[in-house]
């Protein structure tokens, strides 16, 4: 008997010992798949990064030099930082140079273009290729059929740096006018200053101030003239007495990009060197837009009143920056673009030593992205408080933190966990600086099913879950499931995580958000998939409770895997688990 009583007492010791060991295995589990879809990824990175560097220079530069083998990184006086085109032998035939990175920021119709220039020793261009584009296909395809980049053979360095107006490639303005300008920023000197070169030049709007747009700002101006030292246009009236001054935002506003493309704007200071006004210059962005912009009063004088430093760090996607209905795209454009110029103006003054060099602190509070990530982790630990106390008891509480959920974590801050944004940050980094609040809801989302066993993420938290808590049971009737369709159906998280593994290693050209419905929380911008998914989702949860939780999230059911449990049974989802990662493994080191 009391051998018998002692046998009963070591089970409850053993079961605990399994359970941590079932618990150790899955994070063991967790962490090897996370483990090898960033490995997986950076090893791509730099095969990419190879084969461009070797396939794919070599091959171009051997057609220009037959006897290039290799290229050196060679100091020269001006700090240009090309690149020595080497022989066989060792003996230096030529210089190269990529316009990428360094001309990363260059945007042309909708991205960054790399070019490959290859000059002779004398420093001539021989040829001048496309390497890869980010920009719209259409656009580069009809920018290489034009003369453009053949009609920059033969110049000298010194021609190449220059910003003499360039004639853009008809029905791909942008594109061109972007590649000539990443040439010609990637062939700056090291040393160069802009406070000596007068006005900074723009190949996308070279002409000079329209008087037009400046009378829009001082009616009584009659001429104006640029300030190299303060590298601002005067504004005088007939009496040649002065009025303020303009700063235009281009070039630094460039490559903000609104609807189809970026627009110059002048900014108005009175001689105490505060905003009196905007007017809207010449663009390149749908002009029936672009006029909302230009005759909309109130967008006008939002910034009035702000000085050059307020301005230059201004939150320009704050909530009080609002956009002009119908053009939405177009103004905040032209409002980034403001603060971008504003940003570069205070920058060339500090370095010129026209006001002191000074570090104005951003508030925090009133930042847009500040406030988005306090709620977030606000409404995070309220989940947590209702998941382990008698408030999810009292109905009328719960609901109304179910509509707080929907409302603002949902709609207004669009913060759910999906497979999608966890296998970018497996692939590239956990977002510390942009994105806090999910950061710490991923943290709430992980830890507790570890430590506590609940998974309070999906049951207290998620806004989608929350929509289904409300809407179940509010039919008379309810969908039966026939037995061996629900055992498909409850297979079926299981198998998406399959297929998130499989493209997240094979790098797939495929979107993981279409396979969830949270995307669609932000519907302005979601694709049809997500929101078809959502739409199917929700729909059948009015017939069948929590449909979506118990038949179709990925995620739920990756968090219900590190669930912590009491006994130390080996169950499907351990089964399941180690399948996984048995297939991350053979897609890693076999595919």
């Amino acid at each position: 008997m009391k051998r018998s009583q002692s046998t009963e007492s070591r089970q409850p010791k053993y079961a605990a010992r399994l359970s941590k060991l079932l618990q150790a295995s899955r994070l063991f589990v967790l962490g090897c798949v996370v483990w090898l879809i960033h490995s997986q990824h950076q090893e791509l990175l730099s095969e990419t990064q190879a084969r461009t560097d070797y396939e794919q220079l070599m091959p171009i530069l051997q057609e220009v030099l037959p006897d290039a083998r290799s290229l050196q990184p060679r100091r020269i006086e001006d700090g240009t930082g090309l690149l020595a085109i080497e022989s066989s032998h060792g003996e230096q035939i030529g210089w190269g140079a990529r316009t990428s990175p360094i001309s990363d920021r260059i945007i042309g119709f909708s991205g960054p273009t790399d070019v490959l220039l290859i000059f002779d020793m004398q420093q001539r261009l021989l040829r001048a290729s496309v390497l890869s584009s980010r920009d719209t296909r259409d656009h580069v395809r009809r920018v290489l059929a034009s003369p453009l980049l053949e009609e920059l053979r033969g110049k000298e360095l010194e021609q190449l740096r220059s910003t003499r107006p360039v004639d853009g490639v008809s029905g791909a303005t942008l594109t061109s006018l972007a590649i000539i300008e990443s040439i010609h920023h990637r062939l700056q000197p090291a040393q160069a200053s802009e406070s000596d070169r007068g006005e900074p030049a723009s190949l996308k709007f070279p002409s000079l101030v329209r008087m037009q747009d400046v009378r829009v700002l001082f009616p009584e101006a009659e001429s104006i003239a640029f300030d190299a030292k303060l590298q601002l246009w005067r504004v005088q009236d007939g009496r040649h007495n002065l009025l303020g001054h303009l700063q235009r935002s281009s070039p630094a506003s460039d490559n903000v990009v609104g609807y189809q493309g970026p627009t110059d704007s002048l900014i108005a200071l009175d001689a105490a060197g505060r905003v009196i006004g905007i007017a809207v210059g010449e663009s390149y962005d749908n002009e029936p837009y672009v006029d909302y912009v230009r005759t909309d009063r109130y967008f006008r004088k939002l910034f009035n009143g702000q000085t050059l430093e307020e301005l230059a760090y201004l939150d320009w996607d704050a909530s009080q920056i609002e956009g002009v209905s119908g053009a939405t795209m177009t103004s905040r454009a032209v409002a980034k673009g403001i603060v971008t110029s504003a940003s570069v103006q205070l920058e060339r003054q500090t370095t010129a030593d026209l006001i002191p060099a000074q570090t104005p602190m951003r508030p925090t509070l009133f930042n847009p992205t500040t406030r988005r990530d306090i709620s977030t982790i606000g409404l995070a630990l309220l989940g947590v408080v209702f998941a382990f106390t008698r408030w999810k008891r009292t109905r009328w509480l719960r609901i109304l933190f179910q509509f707080l959920l929907i409302g603002w974590l949902g709609l207004v801050n669009g913060d759910l966990l999906s497979q999608a944004m966890w296998v970018g940050w497996a692939q590239s980094g956990v977002p510390l600086n942009n994105a806090l609040g999910l950061v710490c809801l991923t943290g709430v989302a992980l830890i507790l099913p570890i430590t506590t066993g609940k998974n309070v993420y999906c049951a207290h938290i998620c806004p989608h879950g929350a929509v289904q808590q409300l809407v179940r049971n509010r039919l008379p009737s309810r969908w039966r499931i026939p037995p061996r369709i629900e055992t498909i159906l409850r297979w079926l998280p299981a198998s998406l995580r399959a297929w998130v593994l499989v493209v997240a290693i094979l790098h797939l050209p495929l979107s993981l958000v279409d396979i969830e419905p949270f995307d669609a929380w932000l519907w302005p911008i979601a694709g049809i998939a997500a929101l078809s998914v959502a739409i199917v989702g929700l729909v059948a949860s009015l017939f069948i409770p929590m449909a979506y939780c118990r038949y179709g999230c990925p995620t739920g059911k990756l968090l219900d895997y590190l669930r912590a449990t009491s006994h130390g049974r080996w169950t499907r989802r351990d089964t399941a688990g180690f399948v996984l990662l048995s297939v991350a493994v053979a897609l890693t080191f076999f595919a």
